[in-house]
């Protein structure tokens, strides 16, 4: 059996510095609360801003990751 990792870049812990940084990157409805599920908060990846970040967070992640190897 090989090690494995599971990532969910598409959520975000709403005690986060992303969060707090930017919770306009949270999918909600004005006048709404926002749903958390499994104590996170969806990213809304329609957002040019969210897709880009998260490919240069995984980038690096990967990148760093596998130069270990």
């Amino acid at each position: 059996m090989d090690f494995g990792s599971g990532w969910e870049p598409e959520m975000v812990n709403p005690d986060s510095d992303l969060y707090r940084k930017h919770p306009d990157w949270v999918m909600n409805f004005a006048g709404r609360p926002r749903t958390e599920a499994r104590n996170q908060l969806v990213l809304n990846m329609a957002r040019d801003d969210v897709r880009e970040y998260t490919f240069r967070w995984l980038d690096k992640l990967v990148t760093e990751t596998t130069s270990h190897f």
